[in-house]
Formats: structure tokens, sequence, C-alpha cells
């Protein structure tokens, strides 16, 4: 769809990091596209009239890490909610003005993309487009402006594939009209037997789960009926419900802790889709310092760093786990031609 729509090259984006914070999310990609060599520009939506007031959160947020980090912790100990912790912490660190900012959603992830950009001190631009008309979160499309993806995954949901025929790619919309699209529930089965067939002494060892929240994981497979359920009776004050998601991502994909630490830092660029290919892989050949990998098989695997090799492994299982939710071919990647 990227390639039909006018996308030169498709890169995937490491599962590891596709199923972490926002933080991390944003680092991993930006350590990748920095390792290329030929990136000029990074180009994100935001709310904020320009990226200018972002680079000075950005900025202060990465001067003050330390101070940043101990404040909400101390704010935890206090029995404050994570989210209220870390609100509380940015608003001493904060104007006024930057606080208002970085409490929108699409400037979250936008000063995650900044601050990455300047801890890797790279070359690379940022050029942020200002969200206009719709809101991050808004359900409803609204006739003549533009839709959130929210709103366009609710209309998917509900059977209404031809509602969001204006709002998409004509690529996009004829791809859609003719896949099975997957939401968190169609996973709901596949995530509960995996949760009630480990002791909680492994689940424990899952990425992100601590203070015992393994207990309350097994217990709430055990009486859920749904996703939504499952996601309602393991929140807390501690736990924000994107977080909670993620977690059950990692339950799923056996992220456990010493797996995340081992592959955080892994770095490498999977071309899933290209446009002249020959040129574009030759010219990222010559110019990257990470491995670019194009077509591989499962010998080609074994022939590569450890860790990427794991990280790679997981990205399969994942594009596997989806693959057998929608009634699709395994093994997709190792017969993917660029």
């Amino acid at each position: 769809m990227a390639i039909n729509s006018g996308a030169n090259v498709v890169i995937e984006l490491p599962t590891i990091y596709a199923v972490s914070s926002a933080e991390m999310f944003a680092f991993g990609g930006v350590n990748i596209l920095n390792s290329l060599n030929i990136i000029d520009y990074l180009v994100f939506g935001m709310e904020a009239e320009s990226t200018k007031i972002l680079e000075s959160i950005a900025s202060k947020i990465i001067q003050n890490e330390d101070k940043l980090n101990s404040k909400i912790y101390e704010n935890i100990s206090n029995n404050m909610p994570f989210i209220s912790s870390k609100n509380s912490a940015l608003k001493e660190l904060l104007t006024k003005d930057e606080y208002t900012e970085i409490s929108k959603p699409n400037n979250i992830l936008a000063v995650e993309y900044l601050k990455a950009l300047k801890k890797l001190k790279s070359k690379i631009s940022p050029i942020g487009i200002k969200r206009t008309s719709i809101d991050h979160n808004e359900t409803a499309i609204k006739e003549g402006i533009y839709s959130s993806a929210t709103g366009i995954r609710e209309e998917i949901k509900n059977s209404n594939i031809n509602n969001v025929k204006n709002y998409v790619p004509n690529e996009t919309y004829e791809t859609l009209k003719n896949s099975c699209c997957l939401f968190n529930d169609n996973m709901f089965e596949i995530l509960r037997y995996k949760i009630l067939s480990m002791d909680k002494d492994k689940l424990g060892k899952i990425y992100d789960i601590s203070e015992g929240l393994e207990n309350k994981i097994y217990d709430s497979a055990i009486t859920a009926k749904n996703y939504d359920e499952l996601i309602n009776c393991i929140k807390s004050k501690r736990y924000t419900m994107s977080r909670i998601k993620r977690i059950l991502l990692h339950i799923l994909l056996d992220i456990t802790k010493e797996n995340y630490n081992k592959l955080k830092d892994v770095k490498y660029a999977r071309i899933l889709k290209a446009k002249n290919k020959n040129i574009i892989l030759s010219k990222l050949n010559k110019n990257s310092s990470i491995p670019v990998i194009s077509n591989i098989n499962s010998k080609e695997i074994y022939e590569l760093d450890k860790k990427i090799m794991e990280s790679i492994q997981l990205d399969f299982l994942a594009s596997n786990i989806y693959s057998i939710l929608s009634n699709d071919n395994i093994n997709k990647d190792l017969t993917n031609k660029i």
C-alpha cells in the first residue's frame, strides 16, 4: 500500500521497539534511520504550531532526566498513580505553555522523536506537520475533513468499510476491502491460553511486569470473557491502560526482562518493499553503518549476528501469530520479495 501510494522504500521497525513505550518506540526507529546515513529529514505529526516549543521541551527533559525520574519515583512511592506522578514532575520542570503542549497525544511522540535526534546528535532535520480538524482519539468520521486513525478503525470494526473510502488513499481502501482486519479482541483467546499455560513465576519474568502484577494478570485471565474485560480487570493506579496492553503483547511474544535487555539496542534495517530496488539497495548498502537485510531465508538468519538473529526471529513470531489469527499462510517473511 505504501509503495503504491508513493513511498520509495518501507523498512520494518523491529518488534522489540514496536511493542515498547513511546520513548523506546521513537528512539529505536530514529536510531535505525540515523544509522542509514542517507536520511535528511524526519517528518511526524504534532498538535503544536511549530517544533520550536517541542524542541525546548525535549532539551529540558534530556538535561533534567535524572532529576525528573527521581521526582516521578518519589511521587509513586507516595502512592500517586504513575501518570499523575509523571505529570506532576513535568509540571515542575516546564513552563505553563510547554506543559500544555506535552499533554497532547501527537506532541508526546513528537517530543520523543526530538529527544532521540538530540541524544544521537543526529544530522537529521525534524519536520512537524500540524494536526488539523480532528483530535487524535476522535471516533466519529466527519464529512469533508480529515479523520483520525481511531475513527477509521472504528468504521472498519463495525463493517462500515465504505465509510472510509474518502479518508484513506485509494490503494489502502482497495486493500482493506479484501482483507481480514484484526482487532484486539481477535487475540483474546490465544492470549488467554498463553497466560493460563504459564506458571506465575514465569509470568513474573515477562518484561515490564513487577510488584506481583503477574498474580492479577493470571487471576483476571481466568474470569475475563473478552479483551476489554481482561484489561479492565488488570488496570490499577500504577499501571496505565497502554502499559497493560504492551505487557499483554510481551506475554504473547515471550518477551522476558532478560530478552528485552538483550535486544533493546539491536540495530538492523530489514527492507519489506522498495521501488527501484537496485538503486535503493545499492545506496543503502554503500552508506549504512548497520546491516541492511532484504530477502532472507531460514539459512541466512543463522549467519547474522546473534542478537540480530534473535530479534528477526521475534519479528517472524509476531508475523506468524498475526497470520494465524487472520487465517493466512505462515512464514510469509521467508518468501517476501522486495
